[in-house]
Parts: structure tokens; C-alpha cells; sequence
């Protein structure tokens, strides 16, 4: 979020003919600089205002977002773990009850702390297929069992445990160590927040290489202070930035942190998948914890006072359904409503191959084409598998994939709720050959209903 000395070098650096366009998100932390700039222009009135209310269907399948809108409208994130979910809580003081142990508050730090290093080395890696070295933990405090400076001594044991290494400061810098810059260097041309592999350290030189994206850059080890270890960071220094997988303690040992805005921002760092340990205490008080310390600023004010009030534009509050409710919805009423689907009619070739091959002859035909296309867990050219053509160089069933939402793994995840990234189950299949049937025969009849007609 942009502090007030930052906007003032950026006007300042803006010529006049310029057009200024801000993108932001309110509910997330403030700044860590002075003032509350975003929040005071459009508190202000003195210019346009667009706020994006929609959830888009594509949206509504992430738990993640879900929850993430949940948490922002002081409601508590859905739970409820499964096999597909994106969206994932372990529950500490549950965990500690299976094991007969009583619990108290520096048991389950110590017990978090230990199953966020399990989690990262070996389970999570295992299940989403990538390096520990993709995933984030994100913490409220640097301080305490699950604060950064612990989580990156426990993660760094875990999975970098040996190798050439320097040490300064309490902290040991080794070869493949996630690290994250602190400082702005302008000279290395390395920004606060970047975050690098450590990839050669040459302990008689005292110095070591680290690769920033596609860049290596050099440190001396009087200059390690401007780096430090990277597998868990604040939340307030994640903010802007995003990740495949995060990992989140929310524990009462943090209350002192614990806010809405502050989980917020946590929950949508993640992009594929989010996994909170804590419990659910902690998790309850910081979304009904909506305390923001006061900024004294009067940049409103002063706004108001040199600038006319802008026209705001309409801004159109779309209302969404949960996804699993729009899910129970009429499939044809649905489909009806999008102008892309509803784009696949059967013309007369269709027609007329129906009528020579026969309804069971095309039932089977879907059936062989959704086995072989479809059924897959990760089929090949997913999303391009299907043509879009009809009898007589294509055929009537890939014409019906399209119009029902059943040509590819992504559109049977948004229409038909059936998850991607495992394989159809015999009953999904029947279901997909009746889906595609049904469109099928309705085509028939408007089709032989208009010839009669004509």
C-alpha cells in the first residue's frame, strides 16, 4: 500500500498530460509509512470510483476467494476440509485432544510450528507436486514458536540442512537457501520484498551469489545484513505479492496481530492452495477484530478543499450465489443464459446423421469419445480436445460438449462442479453421456419441429 511520501514522488514525477489510474484494495494492511492515501482519495469523493463487487463464476469454485470474501464481510472462512478443496485448516487444539495431550497455548505454538515444517518438507510438496521450496509460509510476527526468525531456523534444518555456508548475525547463510532482500539497493539493483536463491558461497572470500529471477547478484559479508532467510516471512511483507502455495499460522499466542485485515491479506497471497494452522479461537477473534489504529492525515480534507466533488460512475452490486447453489440450478436454464454455449446448434448435416446412424449408435459414440477425451486426469490438450465443428467433419457430440460444458476439464469443473486433476468416475461418465444425450434430443426436436413448421 502507498505511503504518503511515495504518492508525493510519484505526482510529482507525473507530467500533467499524464491520465493517473490507482488500483487497490482497502481492506488489506495499510502502509507501513505515514498517511492512509487510497483510503483518503476515495473517502474524498474528489475523483471517479469504480469498486468491483462480482465474484465471477470461474471464481466461485476457489475456496480460497470464497473465504477470502467471507473474512472481508466479518463472517468465519468455510472449514470444511476435502480431497479437492483449495482451502485447508488444521485444527491444533483438535489434534493435541486425538493425542490425549492437554493443550496450552506454547504446546500448540511448539505443535504448529512442528507440523508447518512437516507440511512443507514432505506433505505438501508431495501432494501439489512442486519443490518445498514453492511454498510460503506467512506468519503474523516475526517474534515467538511460529514467528518468521523461528520458522526459517526450523525450515532451514529441515530442508537445506548442510552445505558451504557464511554466518553473520545469528543467521546461517547456505547454498540454496530461499532468501528475501530487506533493504532498497540501487546499485545492485535488488528491492525490498525480492526474493532469491542463495546458489554459490565462497567462505574464504567471505562472499556469495544470489540469483534474483533470471539475475545473480553478489554480496560480501558485510552486506548480509540486507538479506535474510525467505521460507517464512511476515504477512506484512508478503503484502503485494503472491504465491502457488501458503502456509498460515493463526494462533492466540499472535492476538496482539490478530485482525481481519490482516488475515485477509494472508488468504490472498495464495493462488493454489492455502493451508491455516491454528485453532479456531484465534482464527474467530481476528475476523471479528476490526480495530485499525488511527492515522491522523488530513490529505480528505485538503482534497475536498481544492477539488470540485466527481460524478461518480453507477457501480452495478451484482449479487452471487455460492457456487455449489448455482450448481443445483437447471443445467439448460443456465446454459441458456450464456451466449457462447447457446452459439452450438445441430444443423441439418447433424440432423441427418442422427437419423442414419440411430439415437443408441450416437449414445455410444459419446460414450467412447468422453472415455477417451475426457475422462483422463490431465487429458491431452485439455481445453483444446474438442472441435467445434458437426457432421459431416466433426460431429454432433463434440457440438454438444461445447453447448453443455462438457469439452474440456475446466468447463465440467464450472458447469458440472466435477473437479479437475483426477480421473472421471464411471458414474461421472454416465452422467456427462446423459447431459450431452439430452442436449442432443432437444436439438432433434426444435430442429424436425421448425422443418415441419417450414
Amino acid at each position: 500500500m502507498i505511503d504518503v511520501m511515495l504518492m508525493y514522488a510519484l505526482l510529482k514525477a507525473v507530467p500533467d498530460s499524464m491520465r493517473l489510474i490507482l488500483v487497490g484494495d482497502i481492506d488489506q494492511l495499510p502502509s507501513v509509512g505515514a498517511g492512509n492515501v487510497l483510503r483518503d482519495v476515495i473517502d474524498s469523493q474528489c475523483f471517479p470510483v469504480v469498486r468491483l463487487t462480482r465474484i465471477f463464476r470461474q471464481a466461485q469454485t476457489s475456496r480460497i476467494i470464497m473465504n477470502a470474501h467471507r473474512v472481508n464481510a466479518g463472517k468465519m472462512p468455510d472449514l470444511s476440509n476435502g480431497k479437492d478443496t483449495d482451502f485447508f485448516f488444521i485444527d491444533m487444539e483438535k489434534q493435541l485432544e486425538e493425542e490425549d495431550t492437554e493443550a496450552d497455548g506454547t504446546l500448540i505454538g511448539e505443535k504448529a510450528a512442528e507440523t508447518i515444517v512437516e507440511l512443507v518438507k514432505t506433505k505438501l510438496p508431495k501432494y501439489y507436486h512442486m519443490k518445498p521450496s514453492d511454498i510460503q509460509v506467512l506468519t503474523p510476527m516475526q517474534r515467538g514458536s511460529t514467528g518468521a526468525a523461528n520458522l526459517n531456523r526450523l525450515l532451514q534444518e529441515a530442508v537445506n540442512p548442510s552445505g558451504e555456508s557464511l554466518k553473520r548475525g545469528g543467521i546461517v547463510y547456505r547454498v540454496n537457501d530461499k532468501i528475501m532482500q530487506i533493504k532498497n539497493n540501487y546499485d545492485k539493483e535488488v528491492f525490498n520484498g525480492d526474493i532469491g536463491v542463495i546458489t554459490s558461497v565462497d567462505t574464504e572470500e567471505r562472499t556469495l551469489l544470489a540469483r534474483f529471477d533470471d539475475r545473480e547478484v553478489s554480496y560480501d559479508s558485510s552486506e548480509l545484513d540486507e538479506l535474510v532467510l525467505a521460507y517464512a516471512a511476515t504477512i506484512h511483507k508478503s503484502q503485494g505479492s503472491e504465491y502457488p502455495v501458503a502456509v498460515m499460522p493463526v494462533l492466540m499466542n499472535h492476538f496482539v496481530m490478530l485482525q481481519r485485515n490482516l488475515v485477509y491479506t494472508g488468504i490472498t497471497r495464495a493462488k493454489k492452495g492455502l493451508i491455516l494452522v491454528g485453532t479456531k479461537k484465534a482464527l474467530s477473534y481476528a475476523v471479528r477484530n476490526v480495530t485499525v489504529h488511527k492515522r491522523n492525515t488530513l490529505l480528505k480534507q485538503r482534497l475536498q478543499e481544492i477539488m470540485p466533488q466527481a460524478e461518480q460512475p453507477e457501480t452495478v452490486r451484482t449479487e452471487y450465489r455460492r457456487n455449489d447453489e448455482w450448481l443445483k440450478t437447471d443445467l439448460f436454464k443456465r446454459i441458456e443464459r450464456s451466449k457462447f454455449r447457446n452459439s452450438f446448434q445441430l444443423k441439418k448435416a447433424d440432423i441427418q446423421y442422427l437419423k442414419e446412424k440411430g439415437y443408441r449408435e450416437v449414445e455410444r459414440h459419446a460414450k467412447e469419445i468422453i472415455a477417451k477425451r475426457l475422462a483422463p486426469a490431465n487429458p491431452n490438450n485439455d481445453g483444446k480436445q474438442t472441435p467445434m465443428r458437426g457432421a459431416p467433419h466433426g460431429h454432433p457430440v463434440f457440438l454438444a460438449q461445447h453447448a453443455t460444458g462438457t469439452c474440456c476439464r475446466g468447463c465440467l469443473e464450472k458447469w458440472h462442479g466435477i473437479p479437475q486433476n483426477r480421473e472421471l468416475t464411471e458414474e461421472e461418465q454416465k452422467y456427462i453421456v446423459r447431459v450431452i444425450m439430452e442436449w442432443i434430443t432437444r436439438q432433434y426436436r426444435k430442429q424436425t419441429e421448425q422443418t415441419a413448421a417450414e
